[in-house]
């Protein structure tokens, strides 16, 4: 289960990352575009908000 709660946040991020590129035809040059672009960042944001759910969880599961 620690694995889980390390690797979700990884895991999410990969998965936007891979659909973008998909969605882009796997042309790197394409995911340069705004929407993609916006995609990316709102994939790190929900990356940090994964974490830090995780983190707080778990210290008040031990408190």
């Amino acid at each position: 289960m620690k694995f889980l709660k390390i690797a979700s946040p990884y895991l999410y991020v990969s998965m936007v990352v891979f659909v973008v590129f998909h969605n882009t035809g796997y042309q790197i040059e394409r995911m340069i575009q705004v929407p993609y672009v916006l995609y990316i960042v709102l994939a790190l944001v929900s990356f940090f908000v994964i974490r830090s759910v995780i983190q707080h969880s778990t210290d008040t599961d031990h408190s």
